[in-house]
């Protein structure tokens, strides 16, 4: 086990917790999807396994969690204040000479608002192509008892896990506004970027990413795998995610 330490940052404000070894100079940040926990449903804890012996890699949570472990998420401009809050903490904490960034689902989209500089490299795993919509998630959620989406209001989804998450209207207010082929467009300007198809997705199916594969600075890569990387996919995705981010 890699040791981990946790932290808070006023500013936004911030909760999550850093693996590794503080003296090294290499740094992933971890972006989480819609609605979950910093640890991405295992993703990130067991990809942090893999990158910390080495490396720094920082955990962090986007959402308000309450006591019994349901979710309240927050407007995208607002998570990604909270990513560069944490990008800043990072800087001027360590002494950083290599920095990368994993992002999945809608995390992707917040590294696009955020399109920070001075990254090497960026991984955008199962991101979207469509910005959200009460439409999109009515359809992936609507049938399961306990999701209640309205226009106006607090919307209720029930998870698989039989979690709540709640979202505020500020959320879908600011969505319309998103265009995430743009977003990706942008942040390979600045950066190298890899973005990763889950082939068997069952959360974003059917997504058309033809329009991000000329783009320079774009990588596409194809991987067998349902939206979370479960199963058996996921020792491939950590051994791609391992060998994008060492540069192998």
């Amino acid at each position: 086990m890699i040791d981990r330490r946790p932290f808070t940052l006023q500013e936004s404000p911030v909760s999550g917790e850093i693996h590794g070894d503080p003296a090294s100079k290499k740094v992933v940040v971890l972006s989480h999807g819609f609605g979950v926990f910093r640890d991405s449903r295992g993703m990130y804890t067991e990809l942090a396994e893999r990158l910390g012996q080495d490396r720094l890699v920082v955990l962090f949570d986007y959402v308000d969690v309450d006591e019994a472990g349901d979710t309240t998420v927050r407007p995208l401009t607002e998570q990604s204040a909270m990513l560069n809050a944490v990008l800043r903490h990072v800087r001027e904490t360590y002494n950083v000479k290599e920095l990368s960034i994993v992002a999945h689902s809608q995390g992707c989209l917040v590294v696009g608002l955020s399109n920070p500089d001075n990254v090497d490299k960026v991984v955008l795993n199962a991101s979207p192509m469509a910005a959200p919509s009460q439409a999109r998630m009515q359809e992936t959620f609507g049938s399961r008892e306990g999701t209640h989406i309205v226009s106006d209001g607090i919307s209720t989804i029930k998870r698989s896990d039989g979690k709540l998450t709640y979202i505020p209207p500020e959320f879908w207010a600011e969505t319309a506004g998103i265009h995430p082929i743009e977003l990706y467009a942008r942040l390979a300007e600045r950066t190298n970027v890899y973005i990763v198809q889950a082939m068997q997705d069952h959360v974003l199916p059917n997504q058309d990413y033809s329009a991000l594969r000329d783009i320079e600075g774009i990588t596409y890569i194809e991987l067998d795998g349902n939206h979370d990387f479960a199963g058996d996919a996921r020792e491939g995705w950590l051994n791609l995610m391992v060998q994008l981010i060492e540069g192998k």
